[in-house]
């Protein structure tokens, strides 16, 4: 039977051990995610839903085409008293304006779709950038509210036009539930659809401009309401500071935010250091982080896991190894105390993918496998009928920042094949 006694020198010895872990963690650690990052390519991703747990919701309206149905639009929504965010594309503010001053004097969110409805993958950017500053200037001369998020035409998108959107200062918007209203489903099959593909977080689309959407709407709206779910605009629901956008495309907290406002994963983090650490490793790490034991955290850590325990203070960093020798040496359960005066809990954080279509602006599929919804192509009605091609590509859902997941850190079975619909469309 192995017994440890605490004196006051073995005490003192402990605590020059964990200053040594913390230094060496951290030095060791990032010097490897730097190594290993800085030549990785990041692939970008526009916001398909947000990881929240508080059951808001955007109901979405995507308007560039006509305007048959805005009056009933405005009457469902008045009805249900529910706001709306319809991304409205320039020309169609060319041609009803009237339309767009009723939405926004109405209550709802005005945001932009483009100017001409371009594609945008592989845009050129200066094209990209004027498209984009037109539409934003004539809905702003309607509304006198300048538009802050961007909704890709055909929901195309690639590291350019996302880098070049957000550049802009608009955040780039798709959707984690397609209504599919474009292909003519009955009302029904639009309610079972949305009514159950919709989760706390999602973002809906709609259009503007089709029966079937004024018959649906209202029984959505209903029933969503029914399970617990807010109705609120895509601004009220992202977040606009301190997140990352994962590689299922969801806007989530960042490791700081999550670590110091929602208590966050830390507490369990410790508890598989503890399971899978050995008494000795844990006092190797005051000589700094060896490449054996590198390897050996990467393969018990995420990437997101590690630049967890590196987000924390130096406070907490001490605290916390501390309380991870001690536990290892007397067997004591773990519960890791931060300097905000608050204690960790493991929390999920697994988040719906996000899957879409195109009617005029389908998108490019989040890297996701998860979701039975299936891939469709979007086309406004009576256009013709348009060739698909797909693309598989293989991607590392575990990065916080969506790609470049680090191989020497990213767990052996994190490696997911995903596929990217990209449709070309006549609209």
């Amino acid at each position: 039977m192995f017994v440890y006694t605490v004196t006051k020198k073995r005490a003192l010895k402990l605590c020059l051990l964990i200053v040594a872990i913390v230094t060496g963690i951290i030095i060791g650690i990032v010097a490897i995610l730097n190594s290993v990052t800085t030549t990785a390519e990041e692939r970008r991703l526009p916001i398909y839903g947000v990881q929240r747990d508080d059951n808001k919701i955007a109901l979405t309206i995507n308007a560039a085409w006509g305007n048959s149905n805005t009056q009933e639009l405005l009457d469902i929504l008045a009805n249900e008293n529910v706001p709306v965010t319809f991304f409205v594309t320039g020309e169609f503010a060319d041609k009803y304006p009237e339309d767009v001053l009723r939405f926004y004097s109405a209550g709802h969110e005005i945001q932009s779709h483009s100017d001409k409805h371009p594609h945008v993958e592989g845009a050129n950017i200066n094209d990209l950038i004027h498209d984009t500053r037109e539409a934003s200037r004539k809905l702003t001369a309607i509304t006198g509210v300048a538009p802050t998020l961007y909704r890709a035409p055909y929901g195309e998108y690639d590291n350019n036009s996302v880098m070049t959107i957000n550049g802009m200062g608009y955040k780039y918007i798709q959707w984690s539930v397609d209504s599919i209203d474009w292909q003519g489903p009955s009302s029904d099959s639009i309610v079972k659809r949305v009514v159950g593909g919709t989760r706390s977080g999602s973002i809906l689309l709609f259009h503007n401009d089709l029966a079937n959407t004024t018959e649906a709407l209202p029984t959505v709206i209903s029933q969503l309401k029914d399970k617990g779910f807010e109705f609120v605009t895509v601004s009220d629901l992202i977040y606009h500071e301190n997140y990352n956008i994962n590689s299922n495309g969801m806007q989530v907290l960042s490791i700081q935010a999550q670590v110091h406002v929602a208590g966050s994963q830390v507490n369990a983090v410790f508890e598989t250091l503890l399971q899978n650490l050995t008494l000795e490793e844990i006092l190797s790490l005051e000589h700094g982080i060896t490449p054996h034991l590198a390897v050996r955290l990467s393969s018990m850590l995420t990437p997101d896991e590690i630049r967890m325990v590196t987000s924390l203070s130096e406070d907490e960093l001490t605290s916390a190894w501390g309380m991870l020798a001690e536990a290892k040496m007397t067997g004591a359960s773990l519960q890791i105390p931060l300097a905000d005066g608050s204690a960790t809990t493991p929390a999920a954080t697994t988040a719906t993918g996000a899957k879409g279509s195109k009617y005029e602006d389908e998108p490019q599929r989040a890297p996701d496998t998860t979701s039975t919804t299936p891939s469709v192509t979007d086309t406004p009605q009576n256009a013709p009928d348009e060739p698909t091609s797909t693309t598989v590509a293989t991607t590392s859902p575990t990065s916080p920042t969506v790609s470049g997941t680090p191989p020497l850190l990213a767990k052996p079975s994190t490696t997911a094949t995903a596929t990217t619909t990209a449709t070309t469309a006549t609209s």
